[in-house]
C-alpha cells in the first residue's frame, strides 16, 4: 500500500502469469512449490491430481536446473535458477562442500522475495564462506529435519544453522507430527527416502503437476479463480502467490495469540523431540548446531516490542539442549528502527538490507567464532 501510494511501480500479474510469459520465451521455468503444506490444509487439488505421498516419495526441494519462480514482496517478481536438488543456490557451491554451512528453514532460509544471492547463504558466500541453503517456503521444524537428513550427508557441512521463525514454525508442528511422511523421520533416527539420488523422479513428479495445472487450467475456468484468487487457501500456501508470507503471517498472528494451555504444552514436546533429533543429526556429521531465532514483523508494533507467545518454551528448549542461540529480535530490536528491515516498513520477509544484517549477526556470534 505504502509502495502504491509513492507512485512505485508495482508488476500486477499473478505467478500464474508469470510462469506463462516465461514458457511464451522458452524458459524452462516453474513456480516455487511446497508440498508440506499438504500437511495442514487439502482443497480440491489434492483431490484431483495423485498425491499419495504415503506410497509415492515426498518431495522436499523444487525441481532442478530451473528458472524458479518465487514471489513479489518489492514490485518485481523474484526468481533464481535452482541446483542440482533443486534449491536455491548456484550449482558451483557443491565444487567443494569440505567444512561448508548448511542453512535450514522455512521461505527465510528459502530466499524469499529478494535477489538470488541477497537472501541469508547468498551474504554469508559474499563474505567467503561455503554457505548453502536448505531452505523451502512453508517448512516446519519437521520438514526442517527431514530435509536435513536427506541432504547434509552429502556435504560435509562444519555448521548448521537452523532458522526458526516465530511467526509459525511452532504452529506447524502438530499438523507435521500427524502427517505420516514426515512422522517417520522422527519416528526412526535411520528413516530416509535417498531424495538426493533420486531428483529425476522428483523433477518428473513436478512436471507432471505442473502440466495437469496448465491442461486443467485450459478447460476450467475454475482454475482462474484459484490462480488469481491470491489470499485463500492453499494457493497461497503451496504456489506461494503474491505477498504469501505477509498475509499469511498476519493471519497466523491472531491463532498464534489466541493459542496456549495444552496446545503449546504439546507443541513443546514435539519441538524437544525435533531439536534433539536435530542435535543428533549435527553429531553425525561432525558439525556444530546454532539456533537462529527469526522475530515476525508484527513483534515489532508497540514499543514494548512483544515477543510470540510461544518465544519463552523455544528458548527454555533451546536452552536445555544447550544449543547456541543467535538471536536476531533483539538485533533487529537494538537498531532503533527494526521495521526499516521488512519491505515498504509493511511486512513480509526481511528486505535485503535485513538480510544482510541477518549475515552480519551470524558472523560475528557463529563463523569467526569457530574460524
Amino acid at each position: 500500500i505504502t509502495a502504491l501510494r509513492s507512485g512505485y511501480k508495482w508488476d500486477t500479474r499473478t505467478k500464474y502469469q508469470v510462469w506463462e510469459d516465461y514458457k511464451r520465451e522458452g524458459i524452462n521455468a516453474f513456480p516455487s512449490v511446497n508440498f508440506s503444506a499438504f500437511v495442514r490444509e487439502k482443497t480440491f487439488l489434492a483431490k484431483k491430481f495423485n498425491l499419495d505421498f504415503e506410497r509415492k516419495i515426498f518431495p522436499l526441494s523444487g525441481v532442478s536446473y530451473a528458472k524458479t519462480i518465487l514471489c513479489n514482496e518489492s514490485g518485481k517478481w523474484m526468481s533464481y535458477v535452482s541446483d542440482r536438488y533443486g534449491f536455491n543456490n548456484s550449482d558451483r557451491v557443491y565444487e567443494n562442500t569440505r567444512d561448508s554451512i548448511i542453512v535450514a528453514g522455512d521461505s527465510f532460509a528459502h530466499g524469499d522475495c529478494v535477489e538470488p544471492g541477497d537472501d541469508v547463504a547468498g551474504n554469508l558466500r559474499r563474505r567467503g564462506y561455503t554457505a548453502i541453503t536448505l531452505g523451502a517456503g512453508g517448512n516446519g521444524p519437521l520438514a526442517e529435519l527431514a530435509t536435513l537428513r536427506e541432504y547434509a550427508p552429502y556435504l560435509t557441512p562444519k555448521i548448521i544453522l537452523w532458522m526458526y521463525f516465530e511467526g509459525n514454525d511452532f504452529l506447524d508442528l502438530p499438523a507435521e507430527y500427524d502427517y505420516p511422511p514426515l512422522k517417520k523421520y522422527l519416528d526412526s533416527m535411520d528413516y530416509t527416502q535417498n531424495l538426493a539420488q533420486k531428483q529425476g523422479t522428483i523433477d518428473k513428479f513436478y512436471i507432471d503437476f505442473f502440466n495437469f495445472i496448465r491442461e486443467d487450467f485450459s478447460r476450467q475456468s475454475g482454475w482462474r479463480n484459484f490462480w488469481n484468487r491470491e489470499i485463500i487457501g492453499l494457493s497461497w500456501r503451496l504456489i506461494s502467490l503474491h505477498n504469501v508470507r505477509k498475509r499469511l503471517g498476519l493471519l497466523q498472528s491472531s491463532v498464534y495469540v489466541r493459542a496456549g494451555g495444552e496446545t503449546f504444552n504439546e507443541n513443546e514436546i514435539i519441538f524437544n523431540a525435533v531439536m534433539k533429533a536435530a542435535l543428533a543429526e549435527a553429531e553425525k556429521l561432525n558439525s556444530k548446531l546454532y539456533f537462529v531465532y527469526l522475530p515476525a514483523f508484527e513483534s515489532f508494533f508497540n514499543d514494548k516490542y512483544p515477543l510470540a507467545p510461544s518465544s519463552q518454551k523455544v528458548r527454555k528448549v533451546i536452552s536445555e539442549l544447550n544449543i547456541p542461540l543467535i538471536d536476531f529480535f533483539d538485533c533487529l530490536k537494538n537498531t532503533g528502527d527494526p521495521t526499516s528491515y521488512f519491505p515498504f516498513r509493511e511486512g513480509g520477509h526481511y528486505n535485503p538490507l535485513g538480510y544482510d544484517l541477518l549475515a552480519d549477526i551470524i558472523e560475528k556470534e557463529a563463523l569467526e567464532c569457530s574460524a
